[in-house]
């Protein structure tokens, strides 16, 4: 028998080679992989146009979102950023970002790292400083029940871009404006600072203390327990934070908590963010005292707004915990 099954490996490989050398060149028909080269040249004009008009819609489709539907200068939703209400900015922290305040009273270089947070945190807010002269307020503590939240000054507005500049003066006690300032980490007293995460057209609310006692009971707890405790200044614009230990061993070792201001943050003159140039967030300042201050201290510091709400599994919604321990 004959045939192309009679022919050897080597005869295959040869034919084959031989027409896949055709395939690319036809030298009979002139044909390049079976095509002229005038075909050649209309396929990848229609090709070239072909793409070139596909990524020009996207283009136009991307343009028209950015131009005609996306504000140009805010998120186009923002409900989802709430999560319930903002977290809290705890200055300082630790270098691995922990909130644990842990040091030698003794020794300046131990708290060194957490004053010079501080310093640059307030750098910002001291460059308006210079539009107040305002002396800081004398002590406001959570035992001193003579002062009230009157000791707040009001903040001064830009003219031109209508933000409000924040006040230090207000932090009283824990306003460093001399050279040298530890924010009281050398007598075992140190300020913890609090500015609230920022949300684009969030505003938080303060209580309405005759809505709350128009609640029976059992809402009225329910609703205590989901926004932390209010506190007992109740001025129009401001929301109240309050500190207390996170267990019993722990409410037992605080001595003293002094807020500055009293009255809490200011929400009024600064709220709602809407990214306008200068903008600066209102601070909080707590003065912790312990009666021991070797002891480890845990404290939970917990907003209390109306619509910012308290949720055991969401520990970064409107509430924060740090650690203390202060050795000699």
């Amino acid at each position: 028998m004959g045939g192309s099954n009679d022919k050897t490996f080597t005869e295959n490989v040869s034919d084959n080679w031989k027409d896949f050398k055709e395939f690319l060149w036809d030298d009979e028909d002139k044909l390049v992989m079976g095509r002229t080269f005038i075909q050649w040249c209309q396929l990848i004009t229609f090709y070239i146009f072909f793409y070139f008009g596909l990524a020009a819609f996207f283009v136009g489709l991307l343009a028209f979102a950015l131009i005609f539907i996306i504000p140009e200068n805010q998120p186009m939703f923002t409900r989802y950023l709430t999560h319930g209400g903002p977290g809290l900015n705890v200055v300082p922290r630790q270098r691995n970002n922990a909130q644990r305040i842990t040091y030698k009273r003794s020794d300046q270089k131990s708290f060194e790292f957490y004053t010079s947070s501080i310093n640059e945190f307030l750098t910002d807010y001291a460059k308006s400083s210079k539009y107040y002269t305002q002396k800081p307020a004398r002590s406001v503590s959570t035992s001193d029940d003579s002062t009230n939240a009157d000791n707040y000054a009001e903040p001064k507005k830009n003219e031109s871009t209508g933000v409000s500049y924040f006040n230090l003066f207000n932090l009283g006690e824990c306003y460093g404006d001399t050279a040298g300032s530890d924010y009281g980490f050398s007598s075992a007293k140190p300020c913890i600072f609090f500015r609230m995460n920022k949300i684009y057209g969030f505003t938080p609310k303060e209580f309405d203390i005759d809505e709350l006692e128009r609640m029976d009971g059992l809402k009225r707890e329910q609703f205590l327990d989901s926004v932390g405790a209010i506190g007992d200044e109740g001025r129009a614009g401001f929301i109240n934070m309050g500190c207390s230990g996170y267990n019993p061993s722990d409410k037992e070792n605080i001595q003293d908590i002094s807020y500055f201001p009293k009255a809490g943050f200011d929400v009024g003159n600064f709220y709602p963010w809407k990214a306008q140039t200068g903008w600066q967030a209102p601070i909080l300042a707590a003065k912790f005292a312990f009666k021991d201050p070797s002891i480890k201290t845990k404290v939970t510091c917990r907003l209390s707004a109306r619509n910012i709400y308290i949720h055991r599994n969401l520990k970064n919604i409107g509430q924060t915990s740090i650690e203390f321990q202060i050795k000699e």
